[in-house]
This record gives C-alpha cells, structure tokens and sequence, in this order.
C-alpha cells in the first residue's frame, strides 16, 4: 500500500536495496546503514477494529486517537478478506505492466511466473 500513496520514500528505498547488489558494495556497511538510515518510516497500521451488532454486521467502527487515513482502511479491509495479507507490486516490463498483487500469505510457486510474464490466467490467478 505504502508504495502506491508514497513513491518517494519507496524510490528511494528500492535505489537502497539494489545497491546491495554492486560489486563493490561492501555488505557490512550497507546493512550499518540501513541500521542507521531515518528513511525508515514510523508505521502503525495496527486499529481495533469493532463489528457492532450481529455477527454478520455490515458496519465497522474503527478507533484510533491518531489521523485516520485512507490506507488504515485499506489495511483493515485487506484483513479481513486475506488474513496476513501479501502485497506485491511491479513498475512494470516489457511484458508486463504496472500492477499491484495481494495474497492471502505467500503466493503459490506455480503462481510465481505469473508475475514475470503477467499470463494470470495460465499460472492459476
């Protein structure tokens, strides 16, 4: 959710994570700073959620004594529907364009080449 409301920070962190990947990159200071980065954001998606009337209620209250944002919703919709919910998102390739996945935990290993060719259909989405 986060990179969709802020793709900066998540620019940003990506252009992080892949200097891991240079050849000259010397792994014990890129995990120092990644200890020490501020870029980090403080985080908490965690609202109570309370389902007033029967069990089946169509209506949510949700309590927070911070700002209410859009994406605590979207967390707490995603919840219910997919438990410990996955999320997955690409720019986009050249076989593939920008798109936004969410799974109920890890998705199947089947399903994995889906995301590299975007065929949802052939590999069981």
């Amino acid at each position: 959710m986060m990179y969709w409301h802020q793709r900066r920070w998540c620019n940003d962190t990506e252009e992080h994570i892949f200097k891991v990947l240079d050849d000259d990159n010397d792994i014990q200071a890129w995990g120092e700073a990644v200890k020490q980065a501020t870029w980090l954001p403080e985080v908490s998606t965690d609202l109570p959620l309370i389902q007033q009337g029967a069990e089946q209620s169509d209506q949510w209250v949700l309590l927070s004594d911070d700002e209410m944002q859009a994406n605590h919703l979207l967390h707490v919709t995603y919840r219910e529907q997919f438990d410990r919910y996955c999320i997955w998102w690409t720019a986009g390739s050249a076989r593939l364009p920008g798109c936004m996945l969410v799974t109920n935990g890890l998705p199947l290993v089947s399903q994995f080449a889906a995301m590299m060719d975007g065929n949802w259909s052939k590999w069981g989405w």
